[in-house]
Formats: C-alpha cells, sequence, structure tokens
C-alpha cells in the first residue's frame, strides 16, 4: 500500500474534526460543481506530491484546504 496524507481539520461553529485525503476534498468539489452548477466554487489549491513531504508542507497544504473551505 502506497503511504498518504490525511488532513484533520476542524468544522466550525460546531468544532467538528474531521480527517480526510486530498482525493475527498477533489470529489467533494465535484459532487459540488455537479449539485449546484450555476454557483462559483474555487478551484482546490494544487496538489503538492512529494514522498517526503515535511510537516511545514503538509502544515501549508492543510491551511489551503482550510481557506478553501470557507
Amino acid at each position: 500500500m502506497r503511504p498518504y496524507t490525511t488532513y484533520l481539520m476542524t468544522l466550525y461553529p460546531l468544532k467538528v474534526e474531521i480527517r480526510r485525503r486530498y482525493s475527498e476534498f477533489e470529489t467533494l468539489r465535484e459532487t459540488l460543481l455537479n449539485r449546484y452548477p450555476a454557483i462559483l466554487i474555487n478551484p482546490l489549491p494544487p496538489k503538492t506530491v512529494n514522498k517526503n513531504a515535511d510537516e511545514t508542507v503538509i502544515l501549508r497544504m492543510k491551511g489551503n484546504i482550510e481557506w478553501w473551505i470557507k
């Protein structure tokens, strides 16, 4: 099995925590685009493919995804 990164997100105002892979956010975006074609939905930040991603890279990506969710 290939290694992968998950991102722990806290959704407010309920403070619900979720852990998801980047691909799951891609699926969410595609679902929203198909269900609500008249609404502009921002693209996701580009996926960074790095087998040896350090914590700084992962935290930056998490911040970008959090921005997208809001």
